[in-house]
């Protein structure tokens, strides 16, 4: 069972808004028109594939923030364990990459 997690971001995200004289009179001219870029929206996936196949998967929801190791133990360790339990005869073992939540302390101490 191999687990990883993607970005996925949106499309461009910008703001445009047009500077006027207090008249009004150049409303429309070109060199008033200003973009404002921000970051683009994305959404973390946490996937994973077992036996070549999709296994448990988890959007990360923005009211969780930041990912740390409590918070990954929350939502996606506990998904992990929940669906090993469910099929313990197939022997899986479970691997994910070298992460800071992955390889804390608390982690360690949270696996299985």
């Amino acid at each position: 069972m191999f687990s990883d997690e993607v970005w996925a971001m949106g499309g461009a995200h910008t703001e445009s808004w047009v500077t006027v004289k207090e008249d009004g009179s150049d409303r429309y001219w070109p060199e008033n028109l200003q973009h404002k870029y921000s970051k683009a929206p994305a959404w973390m996936f946490h996937g994973t594939i077992v036996d070549g196949k999709k296994g448990p998967a988890v959007f990360w929801e923005k009211e969780w923030g930041i990912v740390n190791s409590e918070q990954y133990d929350r939502y996606i360790l506990s998904n992990i364990q929940a669906f090993l339990q469910e099929h313990p005869l197939e022997g899986y073992l479970w691997m994910h990459d070298g992460a800071g939540p992955h390889r804390s302390l608390e982690t360690k101490f949270n696996l299985f």
